[in-house]
């Protein structure tokens, strides 16, 4: 039986995670109010709009920051982690709005993240 890499446990608990954010977001979502603003509107809340940047940089240095650290295994975690704090900061948007949409733009950026930095081979140190 073939053996499942450290890095794909990790990967994958933290992807996961994201789906878990978004059961909680839709079970509590249910009691909410319809939203009252179109999807538009609400994304250019301040507070949105700045959990969003907070998610876009978390992005960015997803990509920038773990270049800096020795050790590959930290650094592939710290990418990955850095990716599920995209989706966090929707996950906040959407709760302090009252808005389950508002979830979903930082939960896409968070799962292309994932996907960029699935691990293919135990054995290769990653790039990020």
């Amino acid at each position: 039986m073939p053996r499942v890499s450290q890095r794909k446990i990790i990967w994958f608990g933290l992807a996961a995670s994201t789906f878990i954010y978004a059961a909680v977001l839709w079970s509590v979502a249910r009691t909410w109010p319809e939203p009252a603003q179109p999807f538009e509107a609400a994304v250019q809340q301040t507070a949105v709009l700045v959990l969003y940047v907070l998610a876009l940089l978390d992005f960015i240095l997803a990509h920038v920051l773990p270049r800096r650290m020795a050790d590959h295994r930290a650094r592939f975690t710290a990418r990955v982690a850095l990716f599920a704090s995209c989706a966090i900061y929707g996950l906040v948007a959407a709760f302090i709005t009252q808005d389950w949409r508002l979830y979903l733009p930082a939960w896409a950026l968070a799962m292309i993240g994932f996907v960029q930095s699935y691990p293919s081979d135990p054995t290769t140190p990653d790039p990020g």
